[in-house]
């Protein structure tokens, strides 16, 4: 509620933006949450709340080669948190599949 009243009065804040997406996350509105990080990231390419909340939601969604642009962002930008650990793995348990002989 407080990131869509931020964004009723500014709504060029990207991380209000984000904000709301991680709350549509967690109430698993995942179309609502990929609009607003996306929207968000228009807004800020670097927005790592955007990025983490864009990729579970894609992941969730079935969007995996989504995700993994998003969580392959993220990671750069965040190195540290649990989050980050997270998403690495992620990534490594869902790395594109090389063509066999």
């Amino acid at each position: 509620a407080d990131s869509s009243r931020a964004l009723e009065l500014d709504p060029k804040l990207a991380h209000a933006w984000a904000s709301r997406a991680a709350a549509r996350l967690l109430g698993h509105e995942l179309d609502g949450a990929i609009a607003d990080a996306s929207r968000a990231l228009e807004l800020d390419a670097n927005d790592v709340l955007a990025l983490h909340s864009r990729g579970l939601a894609r992941s969730l969604a079935g969007d995996v080669d989504g995700a993994r642009a998003d969580f392959e962002r993220y990671v750069e930008l965040d190195t540290v948190s649990p989050e980050a650990a997270k998403a690495r793995a992620w990534l490594e348990k869902n790395r594109p599949r090389r063509a066999g002989p």
